[in-house]
């Protein structure tokens, strides 16, 4: 049987590579202009750009954290992060 903590870390990798290959499809699909730091006709901030690279990493640390916490320190680490990943997501869905 696989340990939870390997499952866990290989569904964190996953969300890294969904994540990794929709900002490869926005580039692609025209909405980025190289050496403009314009997206989708709107100008981006900094502050966008370093939301956009914690988002990225979020997923690395819960790699992690997945297969270095105690069992229980584990199971609400995931849950809580699942959970607020998720709805970060949601908002970001319509836009």
């Amino acid at each position: 049987m696989v340990d939870v903590r390997i499952i866990l870390a290989a569904l964190w990798i996953a969300v890294e590579f969904l994540y990794q290959q929709g900002d490869v499809q926005r580039l692609y699909s025209g909405d980025f202009k190289p050496g403009e730091n314009e997206l989708g006709g709107v100008m981006s901030p900094e502050t966008l750009w370093m939301i956009s690279a914690i988002t990225m990493t979020i997923p690395v640390v819960m790699i992690i954290l997945s297969l270095t916490l105690p069992q229980n320190a584990n199971r609400w680490a995931n849950i809580i992060v699942a959970i607020l990943f998720f709805l970060y997501t949601a908002i970001g869905v319509g836009k």
